[in-house]
């Protein structure tokens, strides 16, 4: 082993130890490489005028910080896992991260946007490679969702990851802490033929430079041909961010200033989570959160009758039991891309929406053909989280007056209750540093804040 100090003094080590003077370099559990930091003990000679030490133990290592670059980096191990040239890593992980997530992808042959990852050694039942996903935010940034696009097709052999995936996250890339293991539930049966989006939802935010989603190849059906572990896996996207958890800000409409052409009494709705198949006997209605116009779109409607509809984390279903004739119709009037308003909603306990959650407000749309309860003249007001001047978009003026703010050239009181909670933009009751960094990133185009009401 060579070594060299700050000053590019090299030094050679003959016969190197590990910290207990026994174990030989090639024992060594964790070896040092090239780039690493060691403290060598030793007694320090010369062989032909040459500086260099005899047996000498290494009492300190510590590894180099993998170099990641900002972004998407996939980190896999060449001997396990089959990859492309070199020179086709950078549109491969262009392709991850276009935004698309090939969900019209079916044949292998016509999978467009859709990458297979070998692996190798799929005939040996007892090695279950992996996939290491990491993602450089280029500073500490909350995060709390993992959103892949996992693409499978039995005939040719390109099964999901295991159900588990784990989540890490790190400071400097080099020291990793597990934040979670998340299960996408996917299983493939014989017939499975296309992409899956899941969405992953740690139980707490995260807040790190690096995170890292390991995906791992299990068991195939493949046994009884030779290849008891799949032999791809197939990706289509890879997505981090912090989704801002559903809440509702409690008020009135009048109030406010967001009175509806309709508004429907919603004492008698509720508003659901999750899987939503035990509500056989109510109306219902699928809605999903529209960034450009700031509501929930309508996805579905659906009357008496079981339904196997299971929200994602920017969704949640609206929902009236059929006792209630007033509240059933003001459902069943939605249609098809209507986008409905939701407005003081009791959540005691946090933001986040339990299986069934009790409406004490109201929700209304702006289409005056619906029936409502009551008719009021239409006044929009939308207000996006970041957009601390109110001007209906998110510019560098925004995250100026929250530098301002932060560092305490401005003061607080010179902006209203509302201008200062949508420069909280992470909610977390301040505004800060991180505020600051999330605003100039969507400002200037390298992130999006979602949206939220």
């Amino acid at each position: 082993m060579k070594i060299t100090d700050e000053n590019g003094n090299i030094l050679t080590i003959y016969g190197t130890y590990g910290a207990d003077g026994e174990l030989r370099y090639d024992a060594l559990e964790v070896k040092p490489v090239v780039g690493d930091t060691v403290t060598i003990y030793g007694i320090i000679g010369q062989y032909n005028g040459v500086a260099q030490v005899k047996n000498g133990w290494i009492v300190e290592h510590t590894p180099a910080a993998p170099e990641f670059e900002e972004g998407l980096n996939i980190d896999i191990d060449l001997d396990l896992i089959g990859w492309l040239e070199a020179a086709d890593l950078d549109a491969i992980k262009a392709l991850l991260t276009d935004g698309k997530w090939a969900e019209d992808a079916k044949d292998w042959k016509n999978a467009t946007g859709v990458v297979a990852i070998q692996n190798k050694v799929c005939t040996d039942a007892g090695i279950n490679p992996a996939i290491n996903l990491i993602w450089n935010f280029g500073e500490a940034t909350e995060v709390n969702t993992v959103k892949l696009g996992l693409y499978a097709n039995y005939n040719v052999m390109i099964g999901y990851p295991d159900a588990k995936i784990a989540v890490y996250t790190s400071a400097d890339g080099k020291e990793w802490t597990e934040a979670g293991v998340l299960d996408t539930g996917l299983t493939i049966e014989s017939a499975t033929n296309g992409t899956a989006v899941v969405t992953l939802t740690l139980d707490e935010a995260v807040n790190a430079q690096f995170v890292k989603v390991v995906l791992v190849f299990p068991a195939s059906p493949f046994g009884d041909q030779g290849k008891p572990v799949w032999e791809f896996i197939g990706l289509s996207e890879v997505e981090f961010s912090y989704v801002k958890p559903v809440s509702y800000v409690t008020g009135n409409f009048a109030e406010e200033g967001l009175n509806g052409v309709n508004q429907f009494a919603a004492n008698a709705h509720n508003i659901w989570t999750g899987s939503v198949a035990s509500i056989e006997w109510w109306t219902k209605a699928l809605l999903q959160w529209n960034d450009e116009a700031q509501g929930w779109e309508v996805l579905k409607v659906q009357g008496n009758g079981k339904v196997d509809w299971v929200t994602e984390g920017n969704q949640i279903v609206i929902a009236a039991h059929a006792d209630n004739g007033t509240a059933v119709a003001s459902i069943a009037a939605l249609q098809v891309g209507d986008i409905v308003y939701i407005w003081d909603i009791g959540v005691a306990t946090s933001d986040k929406l339990s299986a069934d959650v009790d409406c004490n407000g109201g929700f209304y749309t702006t289409d005056a053909t619906k029936t409502g309860t009551t008719a009021f003249t239409y006044k929009e007001k939308v207000a996006l989280a970041g957009d601390v001047n109110m001007d209906g978009q998110i510019t560098d003026a925004d995250y100026m007056i929250i530098r301002k703010l932060v560092v305490g050239t401005a003061d607080a009181a010179d902006y209203t209750d509302e201008q200062l909670k949508l420069a909280d933009v992470n909610g977390n009751g301040a505004i800060d540093a991180n505020d600051y960094l999330v605003v100039k990133r969507h400002a200037l185009g390298t992130y999006v804040i979602p949206a939220w009401k």
